[in-house]
């Protein structure tokens, strides 16, 4: 029996330490991994009478920046485009106001098991 992950594996366990981490902010949960021609979003929330598009990024070390800090210009135009399809397949885009933020999870292993949220609401300004 193989007991390694894969990194869809590992990922959708990032994606489940996210949810749960911005729940406990009070974000409730909508969708996950929406995907269209466009990309994908990992989680669709809700803040109060906000749609939350959220990019979630998770890194072992920081030698390279913040996890948040490796979503490209690149990647947010994705998630933009993926959002506009959601809320047009949805017919939603006027019930709501957006936001698209991004939250970066650093787990150094080693060094600390402990999760290190970094959320940045409003990313994409």
């Amino acid at each position: 029996m193989n007991s390694i992950k894969s990194t869809k594996e590992i990922g959708q366990d990032y994606e489940q330490h996210a949810e749960r981490y911005l729940q406990q902010q009070g974000l409730s949960i909508i969708e996950k991994n929406y995907r269209c021609r466009a990309g994908e979003i990992d989680l669709i929330m809700r803040d109060r009478s906000t749609l939350v598009f959220i990019e979630v990024k998770a890194r072992n070390t920081s030698r390279f920046g913040s996890p948040a800090q490796t979503v490209t210009k690149a990647k947010q135009q994705k998630v933009i485009a993926t959002a506009k399809h959601y809320l047009a397949q949805k017919k939603i885009g006027e019930k709501y106001a957006v936001r698209f933020d991004v939250l970066g999870i650093l787990h150094q292993i080693h060094e600390n098991p402990e999760l290190n949220f970094e959320w940045i609401p409003n990313a994409f300004d």
